[in-house]
């Protein structure tokens, strides 16, 4: 029986909550979990896909994990980009606090060292933004996620039936496309932000962002060819995830469209890319229903709520 995560989430979750984060602005409920999401509420499934791993329960604790580092990731992301009353910022606070230790003890709970793995993870994850100046753009991006490639380090995906290696690279790649993609999309923004980690301004000296942001137009094509060729080659590539070949296969099509839509000069506003998972739901492409329909279920709505009502269930702090 499918159900809808978002009723359910809403119906379980302190009712204060949901609207005291949409009244203060902040990430949704939907947002923080991921849905319809593949490094989000699919990731799990992915994983488990990948690894030959069979145990629903298995795959269960996976995605609940992975859930809860997304909404650890866009949490944090948010407090560290916006400027925030201090009731606000208290709040997330708190709600990141609160994700750590539930974090912690879940992998306590299936045998894993929770405090070593968390630490090993906040380190190179608080040190993202020194890496935007340092390290390789590549490189910059995956650290800044890095929360969400916790799962492949578990002993259950280590020690399964076989290797998560391709799936991981794929992943590495798969966001690195994404942040491009928000990248161009907000460079103007990301200027004004407290932190700049944008990848076409970060290393660009200040009396140069204007001509950067000038040229956008003529940048555009040139980015989606870039960002295709990377789709194709991970469909090329067998990850073993059904899951992830669906998710890259959909968003090739949304590459496709988009750029002959440039090309034919009818895309009314060329910089408003649907980056966030190339909007899988605009009906042109693919409608989000049909490119789900090949995804086995394992019942996620369920997964997705109950990881959610875990870290919400004592409501707002």
């Amino acid at each position: 029986m499918e159900t809808n995560c978002t009723a359910i989430l809403l119906q379980n979750l302190s009712i204060d909550l949901p609207i005291y984060l949409r009244k203060h602005g902040l990430p949704s409920i939907e947002h923080c979990c991921g849905k319809n999401k593949l490094l989000g509420e699919f990731y799990g499934l992915a994983i488990s896909e990948a690894c030959g791993i069979l145990d629903y329960e298995v795959t269960k604790t996976l995605t609940e994990i992975s859930i809860l580092m997304r909404a650890y990731v866009v949490l944090d992301d948010f407090i560290k980009d916006h400027k925030l009353a201090i009731n606000t910022y208290k709040l997330v606070q708190a709600l990141l606090a609160k994700l750590q230790d539930i974090v912690i003890s879940m992998l306590e709970t299936i045998g894993e060292d929770g405090y070593t793995i968390w630490n090993k993870y906040l380190n190179i994850y608080e040190n993202a933004f020194t890496d935007y100046l340092s390290a390789t753009p590549y490189i910059a991006t995956i650290h800044k996620c890095f929360f969400l490639f916790l799962p492949f380090d578990l002993a259950v995906v280590r020690h399964a039936r076989k290797s998560s290696n391709h799936l991981k690279t794929g992943v590495s790649d798969f966001l690195f496309s994404l942040q491009l993609l928000d990248d161009f999309h907000d460079m103007e923004e990301d200027l004004q932000a407290p932190r700049n980690q944008n990848l076409f301004t970060v290393r660009v000296s200040p009396e140069k962002r204007t001509s950067v942001i000038e040229g956008k137009s003529a940048l555009a094509g040139h980015l989606l060819d870039y960002i295709a060729i990377h789709m194709q080659q991970l469909i090329k590539k067998s990850t073993g995830s059904n899951t992830f070949d669906t998710f890259v296969e959909a968003g090739l099509r949304w590459l496709e469209y988009t750029k002959s839509q440039l090309q034919a000069g009818t895309m009314v506003n060329p910089f408003r890319f649907p980056y966030k998972l190339f909007r899988f739901d605009d009906p042109i492409v693919s409608s989000l229903e049909d490119t789900l329909a090949s995804i086995p279920k394992i019942n996620t709505d369920i997964i997705c709520a109950e990881a959610m009502h875990t870290l919400f269930r004592q409501g707002a702090p």
